[in-house]
């Protein structure tokens, strides 16, 4: 089996943007969280305002992210070279739109919450550069992550429009689409 997941022919196609969207999903979470984790507090104190519920928030939410983003890069690379998830297509596409969204959620959340105080801190002059290049990363990570994780909703959601195909590259019933409306311009093909 090859990367066929949007494609209907010889080219690549989506699959290889999800798998790349996949890759760059852990390294965002990766760099949230191991930047904060290591830089994000200073003589006992957040590097955001001294609070440090936005701190552990955005660790927390990079770490979740990170385990999420393994655990559906191993659901596609289940799908593309095995027919173990051909009859559950359909709820593995559906959980993947849902975590993408919440994943969005506590992004977006974590960006406002982690700029706010960010922008209000009045005690930053204590802090050294690479303290305010921490913060300021992982701000800009953190919104990379909410235009990672709104990609992923697209495919998903294209996903689940497209047309059935036939059958299964292993022989497999094909996964059936739900919907009479097709839309033409979205191509056939496995997203799991």
């Amino acid at each position: 089996a090859t990367l066929a997941m949007y494609s209907s022919g010889s080219s690549p196609g989506p699959a290889w943007s999800v798998l790349v969207l996949r890759v760059l999903e852990m390294i965002s979470s990766i760099v949230v969280f191991s930047v904060l984790a290591a830089n994000g507090k200073v003589h006992g104190y957040s590097i955001y305002n001294s609070e440090t519920a936005p701190l552990n928030f955005a660790i927390g939410v990079g770490a979740f992210s990170f385990v999420v983003s393994v655990l559906l890069l191993v659901l596609f690379a289940l799908d593309q070279f095995s027919s173990k998830l051909v009859s559950h297509r359909r709820i593995a596409l559906l959980a993947d739109v849902a975590l993408s969204t919440l994943l969005v959620l506590l992004w977006l959340i974590a960006f406002c919450w982690a700029t706010h105080e960010w922008r209000v801190c009045s005690g930053c002059s204590h802090l050294d550069d690479e303290n305010k290049n921490a913060a300021q990363a992982a701000i800009a990570f953190a919104f990379f992550g909410v235009v990672l994780w709104c990609l992923s909703i697209y495919y998903g959601t294209r996903a689940l429009r497209s047309k059935p195909q036939t059958a299964d590259i292993d022989g497999g019933p094909a996964y059936v689409a739900f919907g009479a409306d097709q839309d033409p311009s979205v191509p056939a093909g496995r997203y799991y």
